[in-house]
């Protein structure tokens, strides 16, 4: 991501927030806000700036915390809307995710995106799975594309989400594809099985993205 990317991530979230918090919780916003514009400021941009407990404080929405691992880039976005087991999280420019249960099944500006995907609601209580995905290709027609995908339950992992510990369970999730080649997708859902952290693909030249559920 751009530093101009980096900072709409993170701000916008923010700017959300602060139109439907109260006045104590605006202050808080704004102040988040000017911290995360100062934080990713060209020359402090490595390492990568990591959201803590104290910079949300006060904010109770959920968030999820996205990195894309290629480019260490990173944003923090809030809920849009709900659709059944479908959740839209996106920030104000319209950088955006969508959550099929605890899975990744569509993305929009992260380079090559996810159009759609036919995925499982959580990677809990599955051996085998043939995933769907829709791509844009060049010519502005859909590609398709297909993963046969097997589960395995890891040992169970204590893992820190913003300074907060969460004993997990860990999945992991190998897929084979023709078109998109061999990738795993990694799992750590806690007792309630929300995945507080996962890695999860989305296409070849955009790599995996690292998602982390806040205040969930």
């Amino acid at each position: 991501m751009t530093y101009l990317m980096k900072v709409l991530t993170g701000l916008t979230v923010v700017v959300a927030l602060i139109g439907c918090s109260s006045e104590k919780d605006r202050v808080r916003s704004i102040d988040l806000a000017r911290t995360l514009v100062d934080e990713l400021k060209p020359e402090k941009v490595q390492p990568p700036v990591v959201a803590t407990r104290a910079t949300l404080q006060g904010i109770t929405d959920p968030l999820i915390l996205v990195r894309t691992q290629k480019d260490g880039g990173l944003g923090l976005l809030g809920v849009q809307a709900v659709n059944g087991d479908y959740v839209t999280w996106r920030t104000a420019d319209d950088i955006s995710l969508v959550i099929h249960g605890q899975v990744l099944s569509s993305t929009r500006r992260f380079g090559q995106d996810i159009i759609s995907a036919l995925t499982p609601v959580s990677p809990a209580n599955q051996s085998r799975f043939r995933r769907e995905y829709s791509y844009l290709g060049g010519d502005e027609q859909i590609v398709k594309a297909i993963a046969d995908c097997e589960y395995t339950v890891e040992k169970s992992e204590t893992i820190v989400v913003l300074d907060q510990k969460f004993l997990t369970q860990k999945f992991l999730e190998r897929c084979i594809s023709d078109q998109l080649g061999e990738y795993t997708n990694i799992y750590w859902l806690d007792r309630r099985g929300i995945a507080v952290r996962s890695e999860q693909y989305v296409s070849p030249k955009t790599g995996f993205l690292t998602l982390e559920r806040i205040n969930q």
